[in-house]
């Protein structure tokens, strides 16, 4: 089966975060370009910079902040499409 695919540029702000957590179906893949994001999965926090890459399952609570000094760059994808 095909799904449709949804990619974006997140261009976050300084201290900029998403809304909580959410979940959904799916899989998310993301390659940061610039700046520094913190990546909430459920209880776990990670911290990437400029050159990582991230992958988890939709269906993990998921959450992000831009902790850098700087604006956050991420080309994010989801699939199937979420939006």
């Amino acid at each position: 089966t095909a799904y449709r695919r949804q990619r974006q540029m997140c261009i976050r702000d300084r201290g900029a975060a998403s809304d909580g957590q959410i979940e959904h179906i799916g899989e998310e893949v993301g390659y940061v370009l610039e700046g520094m994001l913190e990546l909430r999965l459920g209880e776990e926090s990670y911290t990437l910079g400029p050159g990582d890459v991230f992958t988890f399952s939709s269906n993990v609570p998921h959450g992000y902040s831009n902790v850098g000094d700087v604006v956050a760059k991420v080309l994010w994808v989801n699939s199937p499409a979420t939006f």
